[in-house]
C-alpha cells in the first residue's frame, strides 16, 4: 500500500471516529418519600423494580395543587419554579417508567445527581420526594 492510501485511510478513520455521539444513561439509584412538616397533603409512593430500576408506584393528592402551592426543587440544577401547575386531588400511577437522559448532555454533569422536589405552601412542606441518579456516558 502506498503511503497516500495510509494517509486517507488515517483521515477517514479519524473522522468516523468523530461521528460518534455521547450521550447519558440514567439509573435511578433510589427514591424516597418526603414527609409533610404537620401533615402530608402529597404522597409520592413510589419504588424500583427489576434490574433496570423502573420507578413503580402512585401519588396521592388530597387537596388540589393550584397556585396556593409552591413546588420547588432544591439541591439540584434543574429549574426552580414558582408557581405550581393546577392539578386536581386524586391517584395517579407510575407503571415501569424510564428516565431517559439523551438530550440532558448539555445541561448535567456526571456522576450522582439528587433532586429534592417539595410542595410547600407559607414555608411549610406538605409532602416531596428525594431522587438520587447515577449518569453516566454512552457511546451511540
Amino acid at each position: 500500500m502506498s503511503l497516500e492510501l495510509h494517509k486517507v485511510l488515517l483521515v477517514l478513520s479519524i473522522a468516523n471516529s468523530a461521528l460518534v455521539r455521547a450521550a447519558l444513561e440514567v439509573r435511578i439509584e433510589s427514591v424516597t418519600k418526603i414527609f409533610g412538616d404537620n401533615e402530608t397533603l402529597f404522597e409520592f409512593n413510589f419504588r424500583l423494580v427489576g434490574r433496570q430500576r423502573l420507578l413503580n408506584g402512585t401519588m396521592i393528592i388530597h387537596v388540589d395543587l393550584d397556585n396556593e402551592y409552591d413546588v420547588s426543587n432544591e439541591d439540584s440544577n434543574i429549574p426552580k419554579s414558582t408557581e405550581a401547575c393546577p392539578i386536581k386531588k386524586g391517584e395517579y400511577y407510575a407503571r415501569n417508567v424510564e428516565v431517559i437522559a439523551d438530550n440532558w448532555v448539555q445541561y448535567t454533569k456526571l456522576g450522582l445527581v439528587r433532586s429534592i422536589l417539595v410542595v410547600k405552601k407559607d414555608n411549610v412542606v406538605y409532602g416531596g420526594i428525594d431522587v438520587v441518579l447515577v449518569l453516566s456516558q454512552k457511546i451511540m
